[in-house]
């Protein structure tokens, strides 16, 4: 490629890419990721030939980029002119670096970080591999990486070598041909045999508090970098250092917010005759997203069992504390013997003396695992499932509004019954919902999803399995945490 058009040809695939995972984010596929590209190659004779590039980004199931489909229209006739409107290479590399700004400041956490610097830089910046590693108790721990080929294998140890080196010293190395590299950081080359020609740009993430880690870029030939491409590499490494750092406090908050949350939950549900109980909580994709969601499992002194899921409103370590204190009242009073209706209405009334803000929806359902009778009530809550051989259905229960909103609020009781052979599965809403559609939609279309897997099965799930299932449908696609219960009668056959 001529060189002038190289920083042109980077800012547009850095755009184009970026755009290609935003739409694939937000569901988006009809004309996402398309691009247009115009640029020169140069012959080995010296000549000058236009190029044009037509295709699109294609992005998998989990919003990565894969690979660009398209054509490419090469002319074997010479040419000076460009085949676009001049764009100055500074104008080029801004546009890159604001691209590249762009699309750190949506990464989260580390491996979001990591994710755009192999996906969004490296394609862009016609790199064959890039790597980001941080320094963590003086030891350098690599936490993204772009897949290289076996034949390039042996060069692994004395990048990690170099990439430590550069950490260590402060500074960024521009290493133009490994081949011919004596520098004493990649003293490791002479062991490894022969090594193709390779440029690698080795960044020194840091500030003045402290280093970050390190990252490389290599390329598949000999580069020169002259002190513009030097700048330009400089800046990349400023970004990525400041988006690192913020990632990793993000990193830090949400892994205390994860173990406030796990505290707060049941460490081990209860052993109850005739019945088969499984669980999950299943933290969210996106964001914080941690906060208020529980389950419960109680065995009552008459031989029922109380079945308990809920959602606090938020996503903070405020909603897990409330949480907490719910499921204390909730404990007390399925105690005392309360039915669901009373009992909701009773806990209706703490939460609104607590004066926290928050509100909570809930599910309180009591189950007799002899004979299947079922009583429950919702405060504001999704209806829970009852799934069997023939397909599955919601179990309709009356309620009220959610906990907190009305502290005189009337809960109604609804009595039915379980077979056997159904499963009952309480949930929270973020295992269903999605931005784009109703959520009564949402909920059939699990059912549906349901009923088609046990069919492929040819037989019924095991408990634990239904639960599998349902804790990876739609994974990638899940931004709210979820709390998961499944429950199901066991009747003990006479020998």
């Amino acid at each position: 490629m001529h060189p002038d058009d190289v920083p042109v040809i980077q800012a547009a695939i850095a755009r184009v890419t970026e755009e290609a995972v935003g739409a694939a984010a937000h569901g988006v596929t009809e004309d996402a990721g398309r691009y247009h590209l115009t640029y020169r190659v140069l012959h080995p004779d010296g000549s000058v030939h236009p190029v044009a590039e037509f295709g699109r980004v294609v992005v998998d199931g989990s919003g990565r980029p894969t690979c660009a489909l398209g054509l490419v229209v090469a002319t074997a006739t010479a040419t000076d002119p460009l085949p676009h409107e001049p764009v100055s290479v500074e104008s080029s590399r801004g546009s890159f670096l604001f691209t590249l700004t762009r699309a750190l400041s949506q990464a989260l956490t580390v491996p979001d970080v990591a994710h755009v610097m192999t996906h969004v830089a490296r394609p862009a910046l016609g790199a064959e591999n890039l790597i980001v590693g941080l320094a963590e108790a003086g030891q350098l721990t690599i936490v993204g990486e772009t897949e290289i080929a076996a034949a390039l294998s042996h060069l692994r140890v004395p990048a990690h070598a170099v990439m430590t080196f550069a950490a260590v010293q402060e500074q960024p190395l521009f290493i133009e041909d490994i081949s011919r590299h004596e520098g004493p950081e990649l003293t490791d080359l002479a062991t490894t045999g022969e090594v193709l020609p390779r440029s690698w740009v080795v960044l020194s993430l840091g500030h003045a508090d402290r280093v970050a880690g390190a990252c490389l870029i290599s390329f598949a030939g000999p580069r020169r970098f002259d002190a513009d491409e030097r700048t330009f590499y400089t800046a990349v490494a400023a970004m990525l250092a400041q988006s690192l750092d913020r990632a990793r406090l993000f990193d830090t908050e949400h892994q205390r917010a994860t173990d406030l949350q796990e505290a707060m939950l049941p460490r081990h549900l209860p052993t109850l005759p005739s019945l088969r109980v499984c669980s999950r909580y299943l933290p969210g994709t996106q964001g914080m997203q941690i906060g208020g969601d529980w389950y419960d499992v109680l065995s009552l002194k008459d031989g029922t069992a109380a079945l308990v899921v809920g959602d606090v409103q938020g996503h903070d370590a405020h909603a897990s504390a409330v949480m907490g204190q719910l499921r204390v009242a909730l404990r007390a009073c399925a105690e005392a013997g309360l039915p669901p209706g009373a009992l909701l209405a009773h806990v209706n009334r703490v939460l609104s003396d607590l004066d926290t803000d928050r509100f909570a929806t809930c599910t309180y359902m009591v189950l007799d695992p002899e004979d299947g009778t079922l009583l429950g009530s919702r405060a504001g809550h999704l209806h829970p499932l009852r799934l069997h051989r023939s397909g599955g259905s919601e179990v309709v229960l009356e309620g009220g509004p959610p906990l907190g909103v009305d502290p005189d609020a009337h809960f109604p009781t609804t009595a039915t019954r379980v077979d056997p052979e159904d499963a009952l599965v309480l949930f929270t809403d973020g295992l269903v919902e999605r931005r784009d559609t109703d959520i009564d939609v949402c909920v059939h279309n699990m059912i549906d999803d349901i009923q088609r897997w046990r069919n492929r099965r040819g037989k019924d799930p095991e408990l634990a399995e239904l639960v599998d299932f349902l804790a990876r449908r739609e994974a990638p696609r899940r931004v709210d945490d979820v709390a998961l219960l499944a429950v199901q009668r066991v009747i003990e056959t006479a020998r």
